[in-house]
């Protein structure tokens, strides 16, 4: 076989700008509706900063949070259906980068600079509010910034007109943590702040939470924003469909773990969310300490692949 019918096999990814400029209908309402509930956060955050009643507006912040998972659950399921009908385009995978900058990178920033970082929110230690009020939205940039480059930066090491992405295999590890695991993280802490606000028969070690749990979201936020950008590997769990098969104590657990945490969501998603967070990190290291041993690479060596 020569070279010319080699090429001539070469599969072709779009024929012209038409193909690659193609709107799907359905992985395209899922990106939409990605889009839909991250600007509908952002119009709660601003209700909400403009509503006198701490009640309500804990209410308007609680809906903004829940409006960013669901944007979680719209951006699960685009690219999945994308795949699974093989209705991919070009225009899609653009799409939903801007999709999820609004969703995962905007509202995120605005709900912890309206509700975390609060200049208005007093608490006993004058100038940890000073601090948190002066550095809140450069806190809230720094967010944005790294979600948009996490973003930006998987568009080029995906897109199929770049000679040798072609070849590449669906990966079975994001490099960094997705933005919209970053934006559910920040979610969950304001989550579980907001209804620890809202206790109105909160003992002692509660109030005491409450007030450093805005001081904790801090550095939690600026690690976040790190690990976006960085080559960290973390599982995708794109090969987990509706073929694939489980054992049966896998199962029962999986089972449980639903139950448990739809009881218990407002501690139970955090706490996964920064189970996986670690659970990367921890691999990560175990990995760079196997290879050193083995002589491959030195401890301190980092790959770079951007």
């Amino acid at each position: 076989m020569d070279e010319n019918t080699q090429e001539e096999k070469k599969p072709v990814k779009y024929g012209n700008v038409r193909d690659a400029a193609r709107i799907y209908l359905l992985p395209n309402f899922f990106t939409a509706g990605n889009m839909c509930c991250g600007f509908f956060s952002l119009c709660k955050c601003i209700e909400a900063n403009h509503t006198p009643n701490i009640a309500a507006a804990n209410e308007l912040y609680m809906m903004a949070v829940y409006l960013i998972f669901g944007a979680c659950i719209f951006d699960l399921f685009d690219g999945r259906m994308a795949r699974m009908f093989k209705k991919e385009s070009m225009f899609g995978a653009e799409f939903d980068s801007i999709a999820d900058t609004v969703s995962f990178g905007v509202a995120p920033a605005f709900l912890v600079y309206f509700l975390i970082f609060d200049p208005a929110r007093s608490n006993s230690f004058d100038w940890v509010n000073s601090f948190i009020a002066s550095t809140g939205a450069i806190i809230g940039f720094v967010y944005l910034l790294c979600a948009g480059i996490r973003l930006a930066k998987f568009n080029v090491l995906t897109n199929p007109l770049i000679p040798g992405n072609e070849k590449k295999s669906p990966a079975s590890d994001f490099m960094g943590i997705p933005s919209p695991v970053a934006a559910a993280i920040t979610a969950s802490f304001v989550l579980l702040l907001t209804h620890l606000n809202s206790d109105e028969n909160a003992v002692e070690a509660t109030s005491t939470l409450k007030t450093w749990l805005p001081i904790i979201l801090l550095p939690t936020m600026l690690l976040v924003s790190i690990l976006m950008v960085t080559n960290i590997p973390y599982p995708t769990f794109k090969h987990i469909d509706w073929n694939s098969k489980a054992k049966a104590q896998a199962f029962i657990f999986i089972i449980l773990f639903i139950i448990v945490a739809a009881k218990f969501h407002i501690f139970a998603i955090p706490a996964a969310l920064l189970i996986y967070v670690f659970y990367g990190l921890i691999r990560a290291l175990k990995m760079k300490i196997k290879k050193a041993k083995a002589g491959n690479v030195p401890v301190n060596d980092v790959e770079e692949t951007f």
